[in-house]
């Protein structure tokens, strides 16, 4: 039924948006309601829930993406330019992934 909360309320002009995440985890909370405590134990479940975080960071990383092109694209950034940048990131990525969540610790400069 979540899933057609929106289109119902936009045609009545109430704007409302589910996204993806929402939508799985729901669902996956309505099955394990309904299904009781032995769901718990199911190997299905820890299927579903991994799908819900595969869903977020699939999410995150596609909206990352399309924002940084438009980004590069609105500033005239030339293609070499581009390259390089996908290369740094790319490299950033396999060497230090926490990076990208996690705030970096600044060292104190020395005091005299």
């Amino acid at each position: 039924m979540l899933g057609l909360v929106p289109p119902v309320l936009g045609f009545f002009g109430i704007p409302f948006e589910v996204r993806h995440v929402t939508l799985v985890a729901g669902q996956v909370a309505a099955a394990v309601h309904e299904l009781g405590a032995p769901a718990l134990r199911q190997p299905a479940l820890a299927w579903a829930v991994g799908g819900i975080v595969v869903t977020g960071l699939m999410n995150l990383a596609v909206s990352f993406t399309l924002a940084f092109r438009l980004a590069l694209a609105s500033q005239n950034v030339p293609a070499v330019d581009r390259r390089r940048l996908y290369a740094a990131l790319g490299q950033r990525a396999l060497r230090h992934p926490l990076t990208f969540v996690l705030p970096l610790r600044l060292r104190r400069a020395a005091l005299p």
